[in-house]
């Protein structure tokens, strides 16, 4: 079995902690059954939920003390200082060299670049996506960072996002120091699987050593070396290994179809995050993931330099990480061998292709790079790689031509390029929202949520229906949820449906397609309908399979109340949806929101 595992070192394990890939025979073999997806990064059922945010905040500057180092800068072009030093700021001047090695530390370009990665303790707190009004059990675990400088000399730390993700606090030490100090999240990217971080305490930054950034990617049968605080001991660990290819991978974490390095350098838990360098010392890369499998032996993949400038290019340009766009062709097949291109079969009515490409374009161009049949491009001197490499390179807002054949009339075609429009998202950025009417909880569809209620078997257990939305679902419109009915708790107004999902083959979770009558679009939408009928004597929920759950209105209010004592659920529904549904005006004033929920 092929299963990329990401390389976080749980310090206190707990059962089932870190969802594992569901049983497949080989890493094809879990991509959705679609021709190809070229014209789309790909969606992956893989590894690990995501969750949090980004702060955007202000990226501090370097504080007084830190050693200005020369050399290209992540964030940087090649061959550019990091800019303003803290002389410049008006503080004193800083040294001009690097400082002064910690002894025993040795002059080796690598040893001493191996000086700028450091070990993070994180502890993380999921939400709990089937109790949603609730977080997950608490995790310890361990990863690795590397220390740079942004373009003004900024002091930043980039580690993998799954090493931070809903963390309540963040601990960063370096090699030769015996203190943790507190980190801050300055910006987050679940979709490259990048955060970055800073530490406010400036004697963190006495003596730092910062990683330069490659000028550009490496080759094939490249020496690498792998520094980081893999398990197995406290100190830093070294491992080394080659450039065993550059390709277009499913990342685990957000299920996105990215550029990576694949290395036959070990990457073990807790190696997360730590810099990858080459054999001058310079960083072209953050080890996230490894293949665990009985037919495949050192398989580790790097997140390399051209992700992660465009992750700091996005959130110097914008404040925060906007993402990677895709062109929201959902379908796409090869034409005959010999014409080129790719041929359209659904074009997603919101993305980047909504109202440009028509199904039966052939996709033959993009930016003016030829597009093959089998849907690669050209890479490099000697090589192709999918058309997502070209795709994913672009920024949220940015434009792109798009050359195609259309009758036979060929065309060129500009697009706005937007992130992906999938109906179920792979990861949450905020807590899941939820709604709770009289025993009824309705949750909306996501990843996370499958995950957190089949697990391992997700792919076994998981209604069709909902599967099905999962892979091939695409939104109509840009607010569109899939809402499940996901528990039925007893109740006075529920009566005699404890046992509502035996009506229903295979699973609880079922999807609410009306309510009243008239389509569910949305969560927010359900919510001020529901408190927008109290008038109504009855509340009608209709649900796959022809099933209607019907309640009594004048129960509802007193259910509510019983059902949340009982569970401990401290409001029917989740802060967000309690303020949009209030904000939105439909359920008039705020004291019949109140009402509906059965508060006082």
């Amino acid at each position: 079995m092929l299963c990329p595992m990401l390389c976080l070192h749980v310090s206190t394990p707990v059962a089932g902690l870190l969802p594992k890939l569901p049983n497949l025979g080989s890493l094809a073999a879990s991509h959705p059954p679609i021709a190809l997806l070229s014209c789309s990064p790909g969606r992956w059922l893989l590894q690990q939920e995501p969750k949090n945010g980004t702060d955007g905040g202000v990226l501090p500057k370097t504080p007084v003390g830190v050693a200005a180092v020369t050399g290209p800068t992540l964030g940087s072009p090649a061959g550019t200082s990091p800019g303003a030093s803290p002389a410049a700021e008006g503080g004193p001047a800083p040294a001009t060299a690097l400082p002064a090695a910690p002894i025993g530390l040795p002059a080796n370009p690598i040893d001493t670049a191996s000086a700028s990665a450091v070990k993070i303790f994180a502890e993380l707190t999921p939400p709990d996506y089937s109790s949603p009004w609730q977080r997950g059990a608490s995790q310890s675990v361990t990863a690795s960072g590397v220390m740079v400088q942004g373009p003004q000399g900024e002091p930043w730390i980039i580690t993998n996002a799954h090493a931070v993700d809903w963390a309540t606090s963040v601990q960063l030490k370096r090699a030769w120091d015996d203190r943790k100090y507190d980190a801050r999240l300055l910006a987050m990217a679940r979709d490259g699987d990048l955060a970055l971080l800073t530490v406010d305490d400036p004697q963190f930054w006495q003596g730092a050593v910062f990683a330069t950034l490659a000028a550009s990617l490496p080759s094939p049968r490249d020496r690498l070396t792998i520094v980081g605080y893999p398990l197995g001991g406290d100190t830093v660990s070294v491992t080394s290994g080659i450039v065993s290819r550059i390709d277009v991978v499913p990342y685990s974490f957000s299920s996105r179809v990215l550029l990576a390095i694949q290395t036959d350098a070990a990457i073990n838990g807790g190696n997360s995050g730590g810099p990858a360098l080459n054999d001058r010392g310079e960083c072209v890369g953050l080890a996230f993931e490894s293949m665990k499998s009985s037919s495949a032996e050192l398989v580790g993949y790097i997140i390399p330099i051209p992700i992660i400038n465009h992750f700091l290019s996005d959130i110097r340009a914008n404040g925060t990480f906007t993402g990677f766009p895709s062109l929201g062709v959902q379908q796409a097949y090869q034409v005959p061998a010999g014409q080129g291109g790719l041929l359209a079969q659904r074009v997603g009515p919101v993305g980047s292709s909504a109202g440009h490409l028509q199904k039966g374009d052939v996709l033959q161009r993009f930016d003016g790079i030829e597009v093959a049949s089998d849907g690669t491009v050209p890479f490099g001197q000697h090589s192709r790689i999918d058309l997502g490499y070209l795709i994913a390179s672009k920024f949220v807002g940015s434009n792109a031509t798009l050359g195609i054949l259309r009758d036979g009339r060929p065309l060129d075609v500009n697009v706005t390029m937007k992130t992906p429009n999938y109906l179920v998202q792979t990861y949450l950025e905020a807590p899941p929202p939820y709604l709770l009417v009289a025993g009824l909880l309705f949750n909306i569809l996501s990843e996370p949520y499958l995950r957190s209620e089949y697990g391992d078997t997700l792919r076994q257990d998981a209604p069709a229906t909902l599967l099905d939305l999962l892979y091939y679902g695409s939104k109509n419109t840009s607010d569109q949820q899939v809402v499940v009915l996901s528990k039925v708790f007893s109740s006075d107004a529920t009566a005699g449906l404890e046992d509502f999902s035996a009506m229903t083959p295979g699973s609880r979770n079922v999807r609410l397609l009306r309510f009243q009558g008239q389509p569910v679009v949305s969560l927010p939408q359900l919510a001020a309908a529901v408190a927008a009928t109290q008038s109504d004597p009855f509340l009608r929920f209709d649900v796959d399979h022809d099933e209607v759950v019907i309640l009594e209105s004048a129960a509802v209010g007193r259910s509510t109340q019983q059902v949340m004592r009982a569970h401990a659920i401290p409001s029917a529904m989740s802060a967000d949806l309690a303020q949009s549904t209030t904000a939105a005006g439909a359920a008039g004033p705020a004291s019949e929101v109140e009402a509906f929920s059965g508060m006082p």
